[in-house]
């Protein structure tokens, strides 16, 4: 089985580099696209749909479509326009309720223009300074943030405050940290937890993650 994966807002998919699949389950991390007239995140889905003919992978056989944070949250849309087999959600919410109030707060007093890319980036880098990271891991997390399209960003930014999870009954598989600060795990039902990880583990755990993915995808 083919797992497309898309990395969270800000990153790339250098975030899946220590993944690993087995002779059952394939994964291909998708880089993002330009969000051409994309509006919301239903919008940007439709467009990485088309870029990527996975509507036309679908037909062909069973696939599986994930990502964290926004990835994870563009995975549902997706999920919600084309037959997959399942969803690989890490990171990341299913429903409002889900959400932080802070962050449902911030779409509240419309702060969208203030989200451009130095703004984004003067928060990321402090909320870096209260997460552990490896060398290699904050090294990797500054690089693709100084390489994010500053669009692409903004965008995110205002789309996730604003999105309503479609409904979306496919099978899936979800793992959250329990020291994820974006989305705190104890607001996350029915997911496997991860010890000791935060909102970067996709990196710094990817291989004992996507073990765990790929042996849950081999059995469907």
């Amino acid at each position: 089985m083919k797992v497309f994966l898309f990395s969270g807002l800000g990153a790339d998919e250098r975030v899946f580099s220590r993944f690993r699949g087995n002779d059952r389950v394939e994964f291909i991390a998708l880089t993002w696209i330009d969000v051409g007239k994309s509006k919301t995140l239903g919008d940007y889905a439709e467009l990485l749909i088309e870029h990527y003919h996975l509507a036309e992978y679908a037909e062909k056989e069973p696939i599986a479509v994930g990502g964290v944070s926004m990835g994870g949250m563009i995975a549902q849309e997706i999920a919600a326009r084309i037959p997959v087999s399942s969803m690989v959600l890490i990171s990341t919410v299913r429903s409002r309720s889900e959400i932080p109030y802070v962050l449902k707060a911030a779409h509240a007093v419309h702060i969208g223009p203030l989200l451009r890319k130095p703004f984004l980036k003067f928060i990321a880098a402090a909320g870096d300074r209260l997460t552990r990271k490896s060398g290699k891991g904050r090294n990797l997390f500054y690089e693709m943030l100084q390489n994010s399209d500053a669009r692409l960003l903004h965008f995110g930014a205002t789309a996730i405050l604003a999105w309503h999870p479609p409904i979306c009954d496919i099978p899936s598989i979800r793992f959250h940290g329990n020291r994820d600060l974006v989305f705190p795990h104890l607001s996350i039902p029915n997911c496997h937890i991860v010890e000791g990880g935060n909102h970067f583990m996709v990196f710094e755990k990817g291989e004992r993650i996507s073990k765990l993915i790929a042996e849950h995808l081999a059995e469907i």
